[in-house]
Formats: structure tokens, C-alpha cells, sequence
């Protein structure tokens, strides 16, 4: 019993990730080849700038304040 109550705490704890738009899986049951592609995402995200978008008065003038 203790191990099931292991276990079920371990996978609410696990985080759920989306390989596709319509599969939702939890870090554990992903491919080694879908862990890399998730990984990859998320390093080119980090690469985004952040900060507030302003569009400039006339449009042309579009940059990033932060």
C-alpha cells in the first residue's frame, strides 16, 4: 500500500507535457527522441525577447521595451 501511495504521489508531482497539441503525457512516459524535441522548444524559447511589444505611432517603429 505504501508503495502505491509512492508512486501516485510521485506522478501528481511529475510534470505533464504536450508532444503534440492533442497527447498530453507525463515526463515520464515520453520517448527519449520526444524529451529531446521538448528540450530543444524550450531552449529556443529562452531565446525570445521579453518584455512589453510596442508597435510604434505608425507601425513601422516595432521593438521590444523591457
Amino acid at each position: 500500500m505504501d508503495a502505491e501511495l509512492s508512486s501516485a504521489q510521485e506522478e501528481a508531482h511529475m510534470p505533464v507535457y504536450h508532444p503534440t497539441p492533442s497527447q498530453a503525457r507525463l515526463a515520464s512516459q515520453l520517448t527519449e527522441e520526444e524529451q529531446v524535441r521538448i528540450a530543444q522548444r524550450i531552449g529556443l524559447i529562452q531565446h525570445l525577447p521579453r518584455g512589453v511589444y510596442d508597435g510604434g505611432r505608425d507601425g513601422s517603429e516595432k521593438k521590444i521595451r523591457e
